[in-house]
């Protein structure tokens, strides 16, 4: 079995002080396994060998190549965030960077299109990379807290 992540659950107890307000006297730490082990994302498109060689190329991610061709990329840190809508589902993949302006110009050096200026959504300074095939996604410079430094 490969990486087991960790679920920690914690255990309060709480004792009434004088003002009959609640007052954390302990607190216990209980760690059970998630056999989840990684995340597995897809991106779908007519030109795969062009998205594969753009991650391979120009971002340089390692990779396997599972089936001659069939290049399957190892990912930098990730975090998963979960955002509420008005009914509807979906999902997307977005890349981060220290420093957009700069990410984006080394980029479109090695022939990364954007569509429009970066633009500041709050969490982020925000732009949508090109990539071949049709395939758009996400790049901005975070403003929000992180967990990858846990």
């Amino acid at each position: 079995m490969g990486l087991v992540l960790p679920i920690c659950l914690e255990a309060l107890a709480f004792r009434r002080d004088a003002a009959d307000r609640d007052v954390r006297i302990a607190a216990t730490v209980v760690s059970a396994a998630m056999p989840v082990v990684a995340a597995h994302m897809l991106l779908y498109t007519p030109e795969a060998d062009a998205v594969r060689a753009a991650f391979r190329d120009v971002f340089g991610w390692k990779h396997v190549e599972d089936h001659p061709g069939w290049l399957i990329f190892a990912m930098p840190p990730s975090e998963l965030g979960i955002h509420p809508s008005e009914g509807s589902t979906k999902h997307e993949i977005c890349l981060m960077c220290d420093d957009l302006e700069s990410t984006m110009a080394e980029l479109r050096a090695k022939g990364i299109e954007f569509r429009g200026e970066p633009q500041d959504q709050g969490f982020g300074i925000v732009t949508t990379m090109l990539l071949p095939g049709g395939v758009e996604v996400l790049l901005y410079e975070s403003k929000h807290q992180t967990p990858l430094d846990l």
